[in-house]
Order: C-alpha cells, then sequence, then structure tokens
C-alpha cells in the first residue's frame, strides 16, 4: 500500500555514512550507506528475488552483503524518488518514497 507521507528533506551527513530522511508526519529515518546499497531495488541487484514487480515483495528485504560503498551522488527523480551513485559504479536503482518509507 502506497504511504501519503513524502519527505520534508533529504540530508546527506558523510561523516557518519547515513542518509537522514524527516517525513511529513514527523518521523525521521536513518539509513546507513551499507545498507542502503544492500538494499538496492534495481531488477540486477533483486534478479534472484524478483516477483515481476509487484510491490511490496517481503524477498526483496533479503539483503546481498557488499564491500563499504560511499555514496558518489544523490538526484532527485521526479517529486517521488532518489537515484544514488555509488563508488562501486552502480547507479540504476531507484529509490522511491514509498520504498524508502518501507524499509525496515
Amino acid at each position: 500500500m502506497p504511504n501519503k507521507n513524502r519527505p520534508s528533506a533529504v540530508q546527506l551527513d558523510k561523516a557518519g555514512r547515513r542518509l537522514v530522511i524527516p517525513w511529513s508526519d514527523g518521523h525521521q529515518s536513518e539509513y546507513g550507506w551499507n545498507y542502503l546499497r544492500e538494499s538496492c531495488p534495481c531488477v540486477t541487484c533483486r534478479s534472484d528475488e524478483t516477483n515481476g514487480g509487484i510491490f511490496p515483495d517481503q524477498d526483496v528485504f533479503i539483503l546481498k552483503p557488499t564491500i563499504g560503498c560511499e555514496i558518489d551522488a544523490v538526484k532527485l527523480v521526479g517529486n517521488y524518488a532518489l537515484q544514488i551513485t555509488w563508488s562501486d559504479g552502480h547507479d540504476t536503482g531507484i529509490y522511491t518514497w514509498d520504498y524508502l518509507r518501507y524499509l525496515p
């Protein structure tokens, strides 16, 4: 079920290696960089757990360990998502607001 909450800001804390998102309902999410990289929702990263693209898929949270990556860039995609470019060259994951809010 889509979440109606939207970020009020997106903060990249390089010293703490985390992405911080305060939400419109007052909740604040903090995502460690390794966790975000392991949670990449793109088809390449999720090909073993794909269910035809139906969201939410509980299997998407079976994370694949990664070597410590840095965030090189974060871009806003429309008004619904972030695209993160990682130091390992990966940049195809589109992290929608609903997906980010759904992450544990």
